[in-house]
């Protein structure tokens, strides 16, 4: 962090605004702050903390009282503090709490404290936060530093210098972790030591796991092996167990095997002399069966015969049955024909006047009648076509009357249209003539207008070449003020180099002197003649970008005049107001345009739909009249044929018809007359029916006669009581009595028949001993079955144990590879957590990592010791915990090399204490700077401490405070010894007055 410039107003006893150029002050890399006590020199730094951390050190901080109490009431308390991290440039600005007057009123209110922090970017300041715990968090984060850990490193306040130097390892732990950025080394020792937990489970499972499967193992062998004791089941115990248990369960598989085949023996040896027990029974039961089916048929033999008696009847009076039902089939369509024969005559004798009756009837008289009748009809029917005709003609005549008025309507519309049309098309082209002189007017306000825009875009263009003219005179000026300081540094540095070049007994080139007692050192950062090249080459550089922009920048001034020049005398608001009017008057143009367009086209629709119209009037006039003319000939046609008379002919009177008067009654007679053809025709069929029915019926009555006397039977009564036996079931009897007589022979003859006769056993014994052997044959294979499944469940069990042991084996490889991944996770977290045998310290990583840093800030700081001491004094390094302390590696000893006894830094003396303190801040400030992950402090502020020291001392700390100078780094010193505003030509100077101090540079 490198401070730029500090403004302070209303703060402590500054009442007045003041501004102090870091930058300028320390030009030469150390500077000055001095002014007599109470002046106000320790508050520049009060004003620099409170800046960044809303604090101030020490005492000063928990009274909070900030506003100077001599700035008039209105001036507010505030402090501004531009400042640099990382090549990135800051501006805090903060207020405390404080009483102003109120605005309107009298007496006071309470100022809230206020902060804003903006980052400068592209040369302008943008805002990053306004709120207190926003720019708090955003600063700390920043820094890499609370504010106590600012005020101990970088801001050394007044009383407070040595408290880093005699501060407990605990306190140091926590500002070494945040200026070193060793919290990644806490995270790994978490993420190790949650592998290790998950490690420790792991191992705890699968030793649980082995456990089960021993337990497991030993269920399966039916013996209880003995189990390793718990927490202590390794891999080659389970392989072991495994091994044993699955030698035990094949020795259990083959024993029950065994026995289960002995009792499957005996269990066929006895089912097969129960089998046979049963087969004697089962004969036994057959010869009874049989005996049972003897006496059963003896007792049905006269049924058997009386049924042989009626199949034999039943099967004469088949054939006579068809003539029977032929004979009777034969008298009923007799008789239904002679029904019909009578309805058909009934039928037609209603159709008949009374008068007339069916048999005075002929086919010729029905003949003629059908021949008057269809001539009437013609006639009649070309009657009424003819009157039809006429009415159709007259109805053409009226459609032709219609369809002329029609046209007549039509043809005045469209001469109407047509007018209205071409006076539409008129107005039109006078509409068009009066705005002809837009679309040059419309030119000309575009012309005007794209000046004005030109004009615009010029001044854009030279507002943007300002900006890169500002920025490269800038980049320019930076580049000749780094050239110029280097320059310095060169020209600071050329004592040092012509030393370098000196030989003894030979001549000074300066002084001619031949002794050279004391040569001037070279810095040890001192420009070489590369940079001084490379910085010229950047500045030339610069100098032409500036160039290159304001050549960029007056052009654009140039154009912006010529475009200006164009558009000066034009009023922008006249001309859109101008350019609004002339873009309606030719948006009106075009669409008179495209109206006179439209109405061209429909003035020409209009004069051809007029004149088809006039073509149509005339076509329906001439149509209208010869319409006229064909409706009164057919009208004429039409009476004529009506007023023929006509004579009823006799054909019709002897039916009791007259002649029809119209068509319609001609067919209705026609139809009459239909009805009494299908009448008397239909009556003359039934009658030829009838009379070959009833030959039919007596042919079949005399066959049956004829039969009945060469049958048996009696007559027909005796052949139907015949008939209505079941002549089916009749053969089904019959043949079942055949085929039960040959199933008795063959069941007598078979070998269970023959055994049971020659088998002398009584029929109780024989089932006695049946149910034993049966008893005995069951027993024996249940215990059959329950041998054999004891022997699968061995089986399986020894299955599963050698299958248990194969997996085992197969996956021994990969468990110790796990156990040994597990383990050494475990091992490697209780390694960085300090816990491990192995650790010979018993430090953790993180802590390790801070010790390692402080040893070499240690390092750094007892060689500024040595130099600020002549040698005498250095800093050690302490390992050890010492009394009282929380933690051990971060112990420090101050080592007197003219004793070589170390001691603690709080028995020095205040000068040795300033100076060890001063250098171990050093030493902190070298290290951090050499870790890329630490915080920069580039700034280092020293308040008093300086009155301690004797001349001697103060030369030796001053000169290590100036080689501090080639590294980049600026000092601030606060102090009121007059040997160190002789020794530093810059500082500041506090001076005090009645209406607060001031501050100026010198």
């Amino acid at each position: 962090m490198r401070p730029h410039i500090l403004e302070i107003e209303g703060f402590g006893p500054f009442s007045d605004l003041q501004r102090i150029d870091f930058d300028a002050a320390g030009e030469d890399g150390i500077f000055l702050i001095a002014g007599p006590t109470g002046a106000g020199k320790t508050t520049l730094l009060d004003a620099l903390c409170f800046a960044l951390y809303n604090t101030v050190p020490g005492a000063r901080g928990a009274a909070r009282e900030l506003r100077s109490a001599l700035a008039p009431p209105h001036t507010p308390t505030r402090v501004r503090l531009e400042f640099s991290v990382r090549g990135r440039r800051f501006r805090v600005e903060r207020s405390p709490q404080y009483a102003r007057p109120r605005k309107r009123g009298t007496g006071t209110t309470v100022q809230a404290h206020r902060v804003a922090l903006s980052e400068r970017v592209d040369g302008e300041w943008n805002g990053i936060g306004r709120t207190a715990q926003e720019v708090q968090s955003f600063l700390q984060d920043l820094l890499g530093l609370t504010g106590e850990q600012f005020t101990k490193l970088i801001l050394l306040p007044q009383g407070e210098f040595a408290a880093f130097l005699h501060a407990d390892p605990g306190e140091r732990e926590g500002i070494l972790t945040r200026l070193f950025a060793t919290e990644h080394f806490a995270e790994v020792e978490k993420a190790l030591a949650a592998r290790a937990t998950e490690a420790r489970r792991h191992t705890q499972t699968a030793e649980e796991r082995r456990r089960f499967q021993m337990e497991r193992a030993s269920r399966t062998s039916w013996e209880e092996l003995p189990l390793p004791r718990a927490g202590a089941a390794e891999l080659t115990d389970l392989l072991a167990h495994l091994g044993t248990a699955a030698v035990v369960a094949r020795e259990a598989c083959e024993v029950r095997a065994h026995s289960a085949a002995l009792a499957q023996e005996l269990a066929d040896r006895t089912s097969e002399d129960a089998a046979a027990l049963r087969q004697r029974a089962e004969d036994r039961t057959a010869l009874r069966e049989l005996e049972d089916a003897r006496r059963e048929w003896e007792a049905g033999e006269n049924a058997r015969r009386e049924t042989a008696q009626q199949l034999r009847r039943a099967r004469a009076a088949a054939p006579l049955l068809r003539l029977r039902d032929e004979a009777r089939s034969a008298g009923r369509l007799a008789e239904t024909a002679g029904a019909q024969r009578e309805r058909a005559r009934r039928r037609l004798a209603d159709a008949l006047p009374e008068d007339r009756s069916p048999e005075s009837v002929t086919a010729e008289a029905l003949t003629r009648a059908r021949s008057a009748l269809t001539e009437a009809h013609t006639r009649m029917e070309r009657t009424a076509a003819l009157s039809a005709a006429a009415a159709r003609a007259e109805a053409a005549a009226e459609q032709a009357q219609a369809e002329h008025a029609a046209a007549q309507t039509a043809l005045r519309t469209a001469e109407e249209e047509l007018a209205a049309s071409r006076s539409a098309l008129e107005d039109a082209e006078s509409g068009i003539e009066a705005t002809e002189s837009a679309p040059e007017r419309t030119e000309t306000l575009r012309g005007q207008r794209e000046a004005l825009r030109a004009a615009a875009e010029a001044a854009a263009e030279k507002e943007v070449a300002q900006q890169e003219y500002a920025t490269a005179a800038a980049e320019a000026e930076e580049a000749a003020s780094a050239l110029v300081h280097l320059r310095r540094e060169i020209r600071l540095s050329l004592a040092g180099r012509l030393a370098q070049t000196l030989i003894d007994d030979e001549e000074c080139p300066v002084c001619g002197s031949r002794a050279h007692p004391a040569p001037a050192q070279l810095p040890p950062r001192s420009p070489s003649a590369e940079q001084e090249e490379a910085a010229e080459a950047a500045e030339r550089g610069a100098r032409e970008r500036l160039a290159a922009a304001r050549t960029r920048f007056e052009a654009a001034e140039t154009a912006l005049s010529a475009r200006q020049e164009k558009a000066s005398a034009l009023d922008p608001d006249a001309l859109e107001r101008e350019w609004a009017e002339v873009r309606a008057e030719m948006s009106r143009r075009e669409e008179l345009l495209e109206a006179r367009r439209v109405l061209r086209t429909r003035v020409k629709e209009c004069a051809a739909r007029a004149e088809a119209l006039r073509t149509a009037h005339t076509r329906t006039e001439a149509a209208h009249a010869s319409a006229r003319t064909a409706a009164a000939e057919a009208r004429a046609r039409a009476d004529q044929a009506s007023e023929a008379p006509e004579e009823t002919p006799e054909s019709l009177t002897d039916l009791g018809m007259e002649m029809p008067r119209t068509a319609e009654a001609a067919a209705r007679l026609l139809r009459v007359l239909d009805d009494l053809e299908a009448l008397h025709r239909a009556w003359t069929e039934a009658e030829e029916s009838a009379r070959t029915a009833e030959r039919e019926r007596s042919l079949r009555r005399r066959d049956l006669a004829e039969a009945l006397g060469d049958s048996p039977f009696a007559d027909e009564e005796d052949l139907a009581a015949a008939a209505a036996l079941p002549l089916s079931r009749l053969e089904a009897d019959v043949t079942q009595a055949q085929t039960d007589a040959a199933r008795l022979q063959d069941r007598a003859a078979s070998p269970q028949v023959r055994r049971a006769l020659e088998d002398p056993l009584g029929d109780e014994e024989l089932a006695a001993r049946a149910a034993a052997a049966a008893s005995t044959a069951q027993d024996w294979r249940e215990r059959a079955e329950e041998a054999r499944n004891l022997a699968a469940i061995a089986g399986s069990a020894a299955g599963q144990a050698r299958a248990s042991l194969r997996e085992a084996e197969a996956a021994r490889g990969d468990e110790e590879a796990q156990l040994r991944e597990w383990l050494a996770d475990i091992d490697l977290a209780e390694l960085v957590q300090g816990t491990s045998r192995d650790a010979a310290q018993r430090m953790s990583l993180s802590s390790f990592a801070l010790t390692a840093a402080f040893a070499e800030v240690a390092a750094q700081a007892s060689e500024r010791l040595l130099a600020m001491t002549a040698g005498r004094y250095r800093l050690e390094h302490a390992l050890a915990q010492g009394p009282r302390e929380k933690r051990a590696g971060l112990g420090l000893r101050v080592v007197d090399t003219f004793t070589d006894e170390s001691r603690d830094p709080r028995t020095l003396s205040g000068g040795e204490s300033f100076m060890a303190a001063l250098a171990l801040a050093l030493g902190l400030a070298d290290t951090v700077r050499a870790s890329s992950a630490g915080a920069e402090m580039e700034t280092l502020f020293l308040d008093e401490g300086f009155g301690t020291l004797d001349p001697d001392a103060l030369a030796d700390v001053l000169a290590v405070l100036d080689g501090l100078r080639s590294g980049g780094r600026t000092i601030g010193i606060i102090s009121h010894v007059s040997e160190l505003r002789q020794t530093l030509p810059t500082r500041l100077l506090v001076t005090p007055g009645p209406g607060g101090s001031v501050v100026t540079a010198r």
